[in-house]
């Protein structure tokens, strides 16, 4: 095979491919001794050179007998070596244009450095902010290294990837994981089908309800929660004495609590578990062709909407016909030679309503398709001590009809859509602690549905996509989109100020990808970097309601104030000025979700979350950034004024997402100073190394 390379390009894989193009051999495994010199030259061996790709040779002593590897001249030049060695190209490229700054323009130095990769520019950017000092910069090292970071791409500016127009579909409700043996996919493609109907249709599948939906009761766990609940004698608790597990050692304080599916006794139960919460349970066979039935008339009636001419009308009717027997006959045909496969599936049992009256079942911390089982009673027990802490104050002064209705009277004022309804709190285990540990997030109840009813095949396909709303989700999703504005303009300044001065004072991202992205993109500038990881455990639950209120406000102003600065030259900046003119308005809606975070249940509980905000909030990240920026700038600017520029710019390459920081190289940094966690005196941080 090797020695033909026709044969070895059709039993290649893809990777294998990419290796003998990058490699221009036929033999990319190691098995290549032979030099690529081209079809029409003789081969060539190659010579033998032990260790020629390992660090391990002896080094040579005239290459590393240079220290700095650059020198600073009489009249304040700086000269940077040229000879081979570590690092010599980057060298060779740095010394190029230092010397050009001194007879080019600067469009002429960029348009030389636009002829390099985007590798080897980050390689030489690195190699100058690791090898000189901030001591010994001059205006020409400013210049080069201004205008290398200009060519770099842009925190939280990158372009992203167009979506293409979806155009015809057919929305089936995929009730059974049989559907598939529809094969409506090929049906529309065939000669008959397309002479009725030309243009391509695209087949959008929409999920029957996920067995979460079904086999989850925390909801109405929680929601009977009572305030000062005692706390379950595990002697006497039914959790304990119950036939429907296995003995365990799961336990927290006495009660089982667990995620461990082959504890379950019944096996029918015990798939449903292992299938995990997002599982789509199937509903019965019949099912089936009623999707597609009503599917195909959805289709024809949207399209009869625009074109109700007879011909037309005639002609799609006629593609209806044929599309839905066609697809029938392959679900007979496949039905007649698989019979087992269309045995009759079940909703919710009566042995999920037994476990149910004796477990909450619910949600697990970090990997949410699990499902954790935990103790009814103590479930409640963990809610109710929660909702007791410090944090919250139960509110006397009020009822919830009178909360209601002052939420009401704000929404009316600003036209949004007012839901006499306030969230609840649910607990979800995290048993990746040791010990576990517990999440508290917000959630609002829907219209309650009767526990025998399953929704049918029509119900599904009409459903609306599942949007929790309370009486303050309209003000706060408001509120977020103007937030997010202000967070765009600080890394727009941020971006501005880091070409200038290779020092970054704006932390946050708002997606994961701009980290990704950007480590792709600096491997050179990063190398040799140890990155490290902080986690915030109680970020959310710590912050206090004035410092929200002052730092929001703080990093909104600043981000108007530069979006006046830039209005003149920049349309971006002068949209999102527009948008943010009334910064009053805007703290009004913080104050509004700040002083408004109330928590309900049907048990009796009423209270008023006087510390932090609730996780589930919609403008709770952009309010907890923003509410960080302000210390992890003062972070940056005190060093600044303390003549510290060359530690500041260690921190360029640090990102936090919400409570979550990655930094590169400055670690020990974070871990020494004691001004960054001065800033943040409430929050208790979890380190770890990666």
């Amino acid at each position: 095979m090797y020695h033909d390379l026709t044969t070895c390009r059709r039993v290649a894989t893809v990777r294998e491919r990419f290796w003998i193009q990058r490699l221009q051999s036929i033999r990319p495994k190691g098995l290549n001794i032979y030099v690529p010199l081209g079809r029409t030259v003789k081969s060539k061996q190659r010579a033998w050179r032990p260790k020629n790709w390992t660090n391990s040779h002896r080094p040579n002593s005239a290459l590393t007998a240079c220290v700095k590897c650059y020198e600073k001249t009489t009249n304040g030049k700086i000269k940077i070596h040229v000879h081979e060695g570590l690092d010599s190209h980057h060298r060779r490229t740095a010394q190029k244009w230092l010397a050009m700054t001194e007879h080019h323009s600067d469009k002429d130095i960029e348009t030389d450095m636009q002829h390099s990769s985007h590798r080897h520019r980050i390689g030489v950017l690195r190699w100058l902010n690791e090898n000189i000092s901030n001591d010994e910069t001059n205006d020409s090292i400013f210049k080069v290294e201004n205008l290398l970071r200009t060519l770099l791409r842009k925190r939280a500016e990158r372009g992203q990837i167009p979506v293409n127009n979806f155009g015809n579909f057919i929305k089936l409700v995929h009730s059974n994981a049989l559907s598939t043996f529809l094969d409506v996919r090929t049906v529309l493609r065939e000669p008959a089908v397309r002479e009725l109907y030309k243009e391509d249709i695209s087949i959008c599948d929409k999920q029957a309800t996920p067995l979460g939906r079904t086999i989850c009761n925390f909801t109405a766990v929680s929601l009977q929660v009572r305030p000062g609940m005692p706390f379950p004698d595990p002697k006497t608790c039914p959790c304990l004495s119950n036939t429907m597990l296995f003995k365990t050692e799961d336990l927290l304080e006495g009660h089982i609590a667990t995620c461990n599916p082959q504890l379950i006794k019944n096996p029918d139960l015990r798939s449903l578990f292992l299938y995990g919460a997002k599982f789509r349970q199937n509903m019965s066979a019949e099912t089936i062709l009623e999707s597609l039935e009503i599917g195909l008339n959805d289709f024809v009636a949207r399209k009869l909407k625009h074109n109700n001419s007879k011909e037309f009308s005639q002609r799609i009717e006629q593609w209806r016909i044929l599309v839905y027997e066609r697809c029938k006959q392959n679900l007979q045909k496949y039905m007649e030679t698989h019979p087992l496969q269309f045995r009759e599936t079940s909703g919710i049992t009566p042995v999920v309503k037994q476990f149910q009256r004796i477990f909450a079942v619910c949600p697990v911390d970090k990997t949410t398709h699990n499902l954790g089982i935990v103790c009814k009673s103590y479930y409640q027990y963990v809610e109710s001590t929660q909702i007791s802490t410090k944090a919250y104050s139960v509110v006397v002064n009020e009822t919830v009809e009178e909360i209601l209705a002052r939420h009401r009277k704000f929404n009316d004022v600003n036209g949004y859509i007012h839901v006499d309804r306030l969230p609840y709190q649910y607990g979800v285990p995290k048993f990746h602690k040791v010990p576990p540990g517990w999440r508290f997030i917000a959630g609002v109840c829907r219209e309650k549905r009767q526990q025998s009813e399953e929704p049918s095949v029509f119900e599904i396909f009409k459903r609306l996509p599942h949007e929790a709303y309370c009486s303050t989700t309209d003000a706060s999703k408001w509120l977020s989109g103007k937030l997010q504005l202000v967070m765009e303009l600080l890394q727009m300044k941020d971006n501005e100020s880091f070409q200038k001065s290779g020092i970054r004072r704006c932390w946050f991202i708002r997606v994961i990808d701009e980290v990704f992205l950007e480590i792709k993109e600096q491997q050179e500038l990063l190398k040799k970097k140890d990155p490290r990881t902080f986690d915030f455990s109680t970020m959310y639950t710590c912050l206090q309601h004035q410092l929200i209120k002052k730092n929001v406000r703080i990093a909104v102003e600043e981000a108007v104030e530069y979006a006046h600065y830039r209005a003149s030259k920049d349309g971006k900046c002068r949209i999102h000025l527009h948008s943010l003119k009334n910064v009053e308005d805007i703290m009004e809606h913080v104050n509004f979700i700040v002083d408004n975070t109330y928590l309900y249940t049907e048990g009796g509980i009423l209270v008023h979350q006087e510390i932090g905000l609730p996780i589930g909030t919609n403008s709770a990240p952009e309010i907890a950034n923003l509410t960080l920026y302000v210390p992890e700038r003062d972070f940056i600017n005190k060093m600044i004024l303390e003549n510290k520029e060359d530690e500041a710019r260690k921190h360029a390459n640090n990102f936090r997402l919400q409570d979550d920081v990655l930094t590169w190289g400055s670690f020990l940094l974070l871990q020494k100073s004691t001004d960054w966690n001065i800033q943040k005196p409430h929050f208790q941080m979890d380190r770890w190394y990666i």
